[in-house]
């Protein structure tokens, strides 16, 4: 093998995460996130460019966060992420009265 191949071949044991989980959550969707083995949930949403995480333990304040620290977060083995609608995040925040 050449010295252009081998600079070409994969680390062994290194992933580099493509995956975005965010890219197909819609404007009126959230990504909720909960890690069951410590029972926190947390949401991240979209707002033009930002991405934004409302965490359980900041009572679901927005903080800016990045899209890479997002996609870190949601493919851990250990959490459970899904794409659900804006109202639930929403109810929790007071924004919504659930009716």
């Amino acid at each position: 093998m050449s010295t252009d191949q081998q600079a070409t071949q994969p680390i062994r044991g290194v992933q580099l995460h493509s995956y975005d989980p965010l890219a197909d959550v819609g404007d009126d969707q959230v990504l909720r996130c909960r890690d069951p083995e410590t029972d926190w949930l947390w949401f991240y949403d979209i707002r033009g460019s930002e991405v934004r995480k409302h965490h359980e333990y900041h009572d679901y304040t927005p903080r800016p966060v990045s899209r890479t620290d997002a996609a870190e977060t949601t493919t851990r083995e250990s959490v459970e992420a899904d794409s659900i609608s804006r109202a639930h995040l929403d109810v929790r925040t007071g924004d919504l009265d659930g009716c």
